[in-house]
C-alpha cells in the first residue's frame, strides 16, 4: 500500500482553483421528510426543485440519527459523532445559563486556551467532540469544511437556531464551524425566536429577523448557514399530541418557511450563488418506519432540473450527507481534503423528479424494513438445511441406512438452498407494496429453479451443481457490468438506507460471486478433465474475467472482493494444476494477489471513472501513513467482530469455513472419488480458500465468506448423497 501510494502521488495534481465570486447558502430544515415536502403548499420549493435538483439523501453517522450528529457529518464529510455537548453553540458575548451566567467566550477560554479578539459564534463542546471523533476509525475531522474554507480565503457566517422550552439546540455552528469551534461571522441567539403558546413547544422562528439577518450577510459571508428551527421543534413534540394536531402544525410552518426562502432568494444572485436545502435528521415518524431517506435540494450553476447522484453512490437520486462538504469545496473552488469521505454531488437529467423519488424511497424502505427478518431466515435455512444433510450423512455412515428417496428429498434441499442467491436477484416490482409477498415470490422461484436442476443428475453427476453454480455467477456479473439494477433492489443487495455500500457488488453477492464462479466452471470443465491444457485456459479465461469485473470501479470496486476472488483464483489455478499448497506457493499466490490488485486499482485511479474505496484508502495513506493504515485494519477487524458476534450463527459460520480446507484435504484421498470429481474437489478447495480471504479481508467478511461457503458446502453434501455414482454411502 505505501509502495502505491507513493506512485500516485505524482498522477495526483492539485485542481484547486479560486472561484471569488461565488456564494453558497445553505438552509437546514431538520426532521422534514420527502412526503411532507411533496405534499406542502409551498410554491418557492417547488420552484426551487423545478429549476433545481433534488435527491433523497443517506443520513448514516458515527452514531445515532440525532442532530448533533447528522449537522456534524455534514461539517465533516465523514460520518462523525458529535456526543452530548454538540448543540451548545452561542454569541461568544452571550450570557449562558447554568454556567455561573459567564459569557460564552469566557467559558471557551476556559475549555480550550483560546481567546477570542472580537465577537464570534463559538460551540462550546469542541474539545468533547474533537476528542470524541479522533478515538473513531471513520477519519472524521469536526470543523473541516468552516476550517478549509476559511484557509482558502472564504468568509463564513451561520445564523438560526432550533432552541425550545429553554434548551439551547444549536447544531448549525456544527456544519459551518473550523475545528477551534469558531464560527467567525453569525448570530446564533434568541433574537431568531419568538414565544408563541399556540405552537407545540411554545416557541416558533421569528422569520422576520431571520430574513434581515440573512440578508446582511449575504453580502458579507461567501458560506452562510441559515437554521430554520420550526420543523424540528413540532416534531420533538410529536409524541405529546395527536398526529392530527402534528400535520396541522407542520403544514404551516412549511408554508412559513416557503414564504421566508422565496424572501430570502429574492436577495440572491442566481448566477453565483448555490442554494442548498437540507433536511439533515430524519423525524421520529420516519425513524419509526426505517424510511431514513431525507431530501435534500440544490439549486445554481450546474444544477439545473433532474435529480442528484453522486460518485459515493452511484445510485440515481441518491446521495448522502457526507457529499455535501465536497460539494460546496468544488463549487467553491476550494480543494477537498482527503479526511472527506464524500464525492460533490452532481445533476441527473430525470422527468417529474418528487414522484420518481417517492417511488425509490417506498421501495428502500420496504426493504429495509424486512431486510433483516429475510437474510436471518435465509441463513437460518441453508444453515438448518446443511446441518441437517450431515445429521443424515452421519446416522447412514454408522450404519443407520435410510432410503434412497430421502437422499433425494435432501439433494433437492441442498439444491433449494443454493438457488437462493439467483431468486432473490430476480425479486418481483411489487416489493414495495408487498414486501413479504416479494420475499415468499424469491423462496417459491428458488424451489422452482432446484428442481429443474435436479432433473439433470441423471446424465451428469453434477450437472445440478453446474447449472445453478453457472447461472448465478453469470446472472450477477452481467448485472454488474449493467448497472447492477437487478442487485440493487434485492434484499441481498446493496442497501441505500442501510449505508454500508450503494452500488456494485456488496458483501453477500460478492461471496456468491466467488462460490459460484469457482465451482460452476470447475464443474463444466470437469468433463474434459483429461484434456488439462484446455481445461485450464477455460477456467483461467474464465476467473480472470471475474476478477476484473468484481475490481474495476465502473462495475462494482469492490476492493476486499477483488483480493479475495484472486486468491481464490490462484488457489483454485495452483491445485487445478495438480501442485500441493506450501510455503512458497502461499507466497505465490500473495504476490499475484498484490500485483493484479495494484494492475485493477491503476486502472481506476487512471481513468477516474469515480474513486473507489480503495482510491480513498490510498489518498489517506499518503498522507496519514501508519496511521490510516492501522485505523483500516483495525476497522475491519472491529467490523468483523461485530458481525461473528451479532448473529447466533456467527459462530457456526465461522466453524463452517474454517473446517472446510481440512474436509476436503482428507476427502480427497477417498476411493469414491473419480479423477473426473477429483479435478472439481479442487474447485472446491479454490472456494473454500475464497471464503477464508473473504473472512480476513472484507468489513463484515463473514457475510462474504457465509456465502461463498454455501457453494461448497451443498455440492460436498450433494455427491455424498448419491450413493449410486458414489459408492460413498
Amino acid at each position: 500500500m505505501f509502495l502505491i501510494s507513493s506512485f500516485y502521488v505524482c498522477l495526483s495534481p492539485n485542481t484547486s482553483f479560486a472561484n471569488g465570486n461565488r456564494k453558497v447558502v445553505l438552509i437546514t430544515i431538520d426532521k422534514l421528510s420527502l412526503d411532507e415536502l411533496a405534499e406542502a403548499d409551498a410554491p418557492f420549493l417547488k420552484k426551487l426543485i423545478e429549476e433545481g435538483t433534488v435527491g433523497l439523501m443517506n443520513c448514516r453517522t458515527a452514531g445515532f440519527n440525532v442532530p448533533n450528529n447528522t449537522y456534524l457529518t455534514i461539517g465533516c464529510g465523514a460520518r462523525a459523532n458529535g456526543g452530548p455537548y454538540g448543540e451548545e453553540s452561542f454569541n461568544s458575548k452571550e450570557i449562558v445559563g447554568g454556567l455561573s451566567g459567564l459569557e460564552a467566550r469566557k467559558i471557551f477560554e476556559h475549555r480550550t486556551g483560546l481567546i477570542l479578539p472580537e465577537e464570534m459564534v463559538v460551540n462550546l463542546g469542541i474539545a468533547n467532540i474533537a476528542r470524541r471523533n479522533a478515538e473513531l476509525a471513520y477519519g472524521a475531522v469536526p470543523g473541516l469544511l468552516g476550517s478549509t474554507l476559511k484557509e482558502n480565503g472564504f468568509k463564513i457566517a451561520v445564523l438560526g437556531n432550533a432552541d425550545i422550552n429553554d434548551e439551547v439546540r444549536r447544531e448549525a455552528c456544527l456544519i459551518a464551524m473550523d475545528e477551534k469551534g469558531v464560527v467567525p461571522l453569525g448570530d446564533v441567539g434568541s433574537s431568531f425566536y419568538l414565544n408563541d403558546p399556540s405552537v407545540l413547544g411554545g416557541y416558533r422562528t421569528n422569520y422576520d429577523a431571520l430574513l434581515d439577518g440573512a440578508r446582511g450577510f449575504l453580502g458579507k459571508a461567501d458560506f452562510l448557514v441559515v437554521e430554520l428551527g420550526d420543523i424540528g421543534r413540532i416534531d420533538s413534540q410529536s409524541d405529546l399530541a395527536e398526529e392530527a394536531v402534528v400535520v396541522a402544525q407542520k403544514t404551516k410552518a412549511i408554508r412559513n418557511i416557503d414564504q421566508f426562502i422565496g424572501s430570502l432568494l429574492e436577495a440572491a444572485n442566481p448566477k453565483n450563488t448555490l442554494v442548498i436545502v437540507v433536511s439533515p435528521t430524519p423525524s421520529r415518524a420516519m425513524l419509526k418506519e426505517k424510511a431514513r431517506l431525507n431530501p435534500l435540494i440544490i439549486s445554481g450553476p450546474g444544477f439545473k432540473g433532474g435529480t442528484l447522484s453522486s460518485d459515493t453512490t452511484r445510485r440515481h437520486g441518491i446521495v448522502t450527507n457526507a457529499d455535501i462538504a465536497p460539494t460546496i469545496f468544488s463549487f467553491l473552488g476550494a480543494e477537498i481534503p482527503y479526511q472527506v469521505s464524500g464525492r460533490p454531488v452532481f445533476a441527473v437529467s430525470q422527468k417529474d423528479p418528487i414522484p420518481y423519488l417517492l417511488n425509490l424511497k417506498a421501495k428502500a424502505t420496504a426493504i429495509y424494513q424486512i431486510r433483516n427478518s429475510v437474510l436471518t431466515f435465509f441463513t437460518f435455512f441453508v444453515v438448518m438445511s446443511i446441518l441437517v444433510s450431515l445429521f443424515a450423512l452421519f446416522a447412514a455412515r454408522r450404519g443407520k441406512t435410510t432410503k434412497k428417496g430421502r437422499h433425494v428429498v435432501l439433494q433437492f434441499l441442498l439444491l433449494w438452498a443454493i438457488s437462493l442467491p439467483l431468486a432473490f436477484l430476480f425479486q418481483p416490482s411489487f416489493v414495495a407494496k408487498l414486501p413479504w409477498g416479494a420475499a415468499l415470490f424469491s423462496f417459491m422461484f428458488a424451489l422452482v429453479l432446484a428442481s429443474l436442476s435436479l432433473s439433470l443428475r441423471k446424465e451428469n453427476i453434477l450437472g445440478p451443481i453446474m447449472a445453478i453454480s453457472l447461472a448465478t455467477s453469470l446472472a450477477l456479473l452481467c448485472d454488474a457490468i449493467l448497472g447492477s439494477k437487478l442487485m440493487l433492489q434485492s434484499f441481498l443487495g446493496s442497501c441505500p438506507i442501510a449505508g454500508g455500500r450503494f452500488y456494485g457488488l456488496g458483501n453477500t453477492y460478492m461471496g456468491a460471486v466467488v462460490g459460484s464462479s469457482i465451482v460452476g466452471i470447475t464443474a463444466l470443465t470437469a468433463k474434459f478433465y483429461k484434456n488439462r491444457r484446455t481445461a485450464l485456459i477455460v477456467v483461467t479465461l474464465f476467473l480472470l474475467v471475474v476478477c476484473v469485473v468484481v475490481g474495476y470501479s465502473k462495475f462494482g470496486a469492490n476492493v476486499g472482493g477483488l483480493i479475495t476472488m484472486v486468491g481464490a483464483s490462484v488457489v483454485t489455478w495452483v491445485g487445478l494444476k495438480g501442485e500441493r499448497i506450501n510455503w512458497r506457493r502461499f507466497l505465490y499466490i500473495a504476490v499475484t494477489v498484490f500485483l493484479f490488485f495494484v494492475l485493477v486499482i491503476s486502472a481506476d485511479l487512471l481513468v477516474r471513472s469515480g474513486q473507489s474505496h480503495a482510491g480513498r484508502a490510498i489518498e489517506l495513506i499518503k498522507t496519514d501513513g501508519a496511521k490510516a493504515v492501522f485505523d483500516i485494519i483495525s476497522r475491519k477487524l472491529t467490523m468483523n467482530i461485530r458481525g461473528i458476534t451479532s448473529t447466533p450463527w456467527g459462530g457456526i459460520l465461522v466453524v463452517m469455513v474454517l473446517l472446510l480446507p481440512m474436509a476436503l484435504m482428507s476427502l480427497e484421498q477417498s476411493d469414491w472419488i473419480t479423477p473426473e470429481l477429483h479435478w472439481f474437489f479442487r474447485g472446491l478447495m479454490g472456494a473454500s480458500g475464497g471464503a477464508i480471504f473473504a473472512l480476513i479481508f472484507n468489513d463484515t467478511g463473514i457475510v462474504a465468506a457465509g456465502i461463498t461457503i454455501i457453494y461448497v458446502w451443498v455440492p460436498l453434501l450433494y455427491l455424498f448423497f448419491s450413493k449410486k455414482e458414489t459408492g460413498f454411502l
